[in-house]
């Protein structure tokens, strides 16, 4: 926690940005989902590598392109964060390029394009190290008052040792 109780969203380059341990993509403690660990690139820039399990297949081989989705609004939600901004998606739009396959790392870049007072534009991208599979353009609003409050005190809840009888 920061001065006043609240968290600090700031990491230096290089370091791993924040995670709610429930979150379906980055949450280490949810056994269902992803747990991807997102790094900050600079001011405005993250990045991460995965290798998604089959549990998250569309068709046979490939990559569901629902979680492409939700990997690519992940990685433009932390490209914000890593500026130190805590925001929600507004709106979200996906390229499918080509199909993502399976079995193989897959490389996750977001960053910050524009910002116009409390509005992020962003672009994400899902690559396998050379081609472009999969790219997202995103509008993401940086929270103020009573709904920052709370997802602030979420994330710092979830940052904490969770009491397993409860």
């Amino acid at each position: 926690m920061g001065k006043s109780g609240e968290f600090d969203f700031s990491v230096a380059p290089g370091a791993e940005i924040v995670s709610d341990s429930r979150c379906f993509v980055c949450g280490m403690a949810n056994a269902g989902g992803l747990q991807v660990r997102f790094y900050r690139m600079g001011d405005s820039e993250a990045r991460a590598v995965c290798e998604p399990g089959r549990q998250f297949a569309g068709y046979d081989g490939l990559l569901h392109g629902g979680v492409s989705a939700s990997l690519l609004d992940e990685i433009m939600i932390k490209a914000v964060l890593a500026s130190g901004r805590l925001v929600v998606t507004g709106r979200m739009n996906v390229h499918y390029r080509r199909p993502v396959p399976m079995g193989r790392k897959i490389f996750l870049e977001g960053r910050i394009l524009r910002q116009r007072g409390r509005v992020f534009e962003t672009e994400g991208l899902i690559t396998d190290g050379e081609r472009t599979l999969v790219r997202a353009e995103g509008t993401y609003v940086e929270l103020q008052g009573d709904q920052r409050q709370r997802l602030m005190q979420s994330l710092g809840a979830a940052q904490e040792p969770q009491d397993p009888s409860q």
